[in-house]
């Protein structure tokens, strides 16, 4: 759980529109990851991920996800921040960006078949440091980031659990 500074292109997390060159290059990286394992199968899991991400977004219907892709800009029903698909890998991978203040976000979640009826799930939350709170501020800013992390990862994977169990997707695998 450190820090890691990056010069080069990190995963799906930059793009190649960055207007500031190597300066902008110069971010600091921070990731906390958390994995549990449900009862059920992946496509279920899928969908209720997907259900309880999308319950906070305008004008994104989860039972659509499949025609949605990389790029596309969701708003907030409840801020003004926006939200941009950064990968989606049906039944494997869902990634989502947001920025708050500033400051990027990544949302990440992968899930694995391990059995017919068992399906693990690994999510993280990266943040993305602007060079002006490296240091001191950097470092309180990584502590506030990991209390929020810890004490919210409980709560979403109990959400989790909870969509999955009462979805039906039964009524989307006909189609």
């Amino acid at each position: 759980m450190m820090s890691i500074f990056k010069k080069n292109k990190i995963s799906s997390n930059e793009n190649n529109d960055n207007k500031l060159g190597i300066i902008d290059n110069l971010k600091s990286y921070h990731t906390k990851k958390n994995s549990f394992n449900l009862p059920y199968p992946i496509e279920k899991c899928f969908y209720g991920i997907i259900k309880l991400s999308f319950s906070s977004l305008k004008s994104a219907n989860w039972r659509k996800i499949s025609e949605y892709s990389v790029n596309d800009v969701f708003k907030s029903k409840v801020s003004t921040n926006k939200f941009t698909l950064t990968e989606l890998k049906l039944f494997e991978v869902y990634e989502l960006r947001t920025t708050i203040e500033g400051i990027d976000y990544w949302t990440r979640f992968e899930l694995t078949k391990i059995k017919e009826n068992k399906t693990e799930i690994k999510f993280s939350e990266t943040i993305k440091f602007t060079r002006a709170i490296y240091g001191f501020k950097g470092t309180i800013a990584k502590m506030n980031f990991n209390k929020k992390y810890d004490k919210n990862s409980k709560e979403i994977i109990f959400k989790i659990n909870k969509e999955v169990k009462e979805i039906d997707i039964s009524e989307l695998q006909k189609n």
